[in-house]
Formats: C-alpha cells, structure tokens, sequence
C-alpha cells in the first residue's frame, strides 16, 4: 500500500493529513483494503483540464470530478485499484485551526477513505444488488464507527454528553483535554522564599505570552465553531 501526495507548490495541505491517513490505513488494514495499490492525496487543482470537465454518477446524478471528495478506481488494464482523495474539497468547509486536532482531522478524513473503501469493498468482496453510492454509505458508518470505537474510545462520553445537551462548552472542554498539555496554566511563577515564608509572586514574560495566546486559540476556537456548526 503506498500513499502518495501530488500538490501543486502553491497549495499547503492542512498538517497532519498524511498522518490521519496513515492511521486509518494502519486500522483498515490487508483485509479491507487487499487489491488497493495506492491512495493518492491531491487537491483540485491539480488536476488538469480534461480531468477538469469529467464527471461522476453519483446518486443518479453527474456530479464534476473537480468537486468531488474523493474518487474509487477500479481495477484496469492490469493496473491495481486505486483510491484518490482531494484534500482541499475534503477540508475547505472546516477551519485550518480545527484540523491540528488529531480526532477532529481523522474522523474527518474517515468519512471520505472509508466511503471509498466501501466501494472497493462491494465491487470486489460483498456485491449487493443495490446503489452503489448507498452501499458505500453503509460501509461508511461502519467502518467509521470501528475506528473511532478502538482508537477513540475515551472520547466516547464527551460525545454521548454532548450530543444530548449540544452546549458549546463540552466542545470548548475537549479542546482543552486535547490541547491542554501545551498551555501554561497560569502566567505567574509562584517562587516560595524559604528564609521568610512569604510567598513572592514573580512576573514570568514567556509564560504570560503563551498564556495570551491560548486565551487567543480559545476564542477563535469558540468563534469558529459557532460559525460552522450552530448557524448552519
């Protein structure tokens, strides 16, 4: 199984993209993904102008190879399946400063690669006499769920907590639990004098600015989520 990455040199890829990757190929493993040669991470415009004006069926409709999240190619002409994700459709809707956290990003790149891998999955294993695209969200689910269940498993309370009380602030806590051990806690040294007993607090500048901006990171944070998730 090989992953490779084709980006233009004007186009940055969210970090860590790869490495969500890696980690679903690493769960799904040979059983799931057996005949899969590649999977390809690009964006749209990479492709070039033929691929510009192809399309897809999906759900009875044509639907533009430009727009898509990611495409199944089946077996050809002796060459292996391959899967070909587009990163910037897959992540253009979420804000960059969401993606630097690991579940976030990987659930995300999960819904698009175990789609795909849904439909290796019913051409190659398990056909169905079915639409293809709802086999493949079936698979979706599952797959999904399984892996968020072995890697995520501890996450799974804030989750149940917040679906059922959809309060802003669970999400604000996970941020935390997630990014909590980059932050400084405090922008003060708390420096005990022996000698006297006295406690003297002493200003610490490093501290105090990583202090700022996490306070800074918390309200884009907030700001972002209201924007994507509660006013859509």
């Amino acid at each position: 199984m090989k992953i490779i990455e084709h980006y233009r040199e004007s186009y940055r890829p969210p970090m860590g993209i790869r490495g969500s990757v890696n980690r679903l190929v690493k769960y799904l493993g040979p059983k799931c993904l057996a005949g899969v040669g590649t999977i390809v991470l690009t964006h749209s415009g990479y492709l070039n102008r033929r691929r510009r004006r192809e399309t897809t069926r999906s759900r009875g409709r044509k639907s533009a190879v430009v727009s898509s999240l990611g495409i199944y190619h089946s077996r050809w002409r002796g060459e292996t399946a391959w899967i070909e994700l587009f990163v910037d459709n897959i992540t253009k809707r979420h804000p960059r400063l969401l993606l630097l956290i690991p579940p976030y990003r990987d659930v995300l790149v999960a819904h698009t690669l175990c789609h795909e891998v849904g439909h290796h999955l019913h051409a190659t294993r398990h056909p169905e006499y079915r639409e293809d695209e709802a086999v493949a969200d079936e698979w979706e689910q599952k797959l999904g769920r399984r892996f968020f269940n072995r890697v995520y498993w501890y996450l799974w309370p804030l989750v149940l907590l917040h679906r059922a009380t959809k309060q802003t602030a669970l999400w604000l806590l996970l941020t935390w639990l997630l990014v909590g051990r980059y932050i400084v806690t405090s922008a003060f040294d708390l420096v005990l004098d022996i000698n006297s007993g006295n406690p003297k607090r002493i200003f610490c500048i490093p501290n105090a600015l990583e202090f700022i901006a996490s306070m800074v990171f918390f309200r884009v944070a907030y700001v972002q989520y209201r924007r994507f998730f509660l006013e859509q």
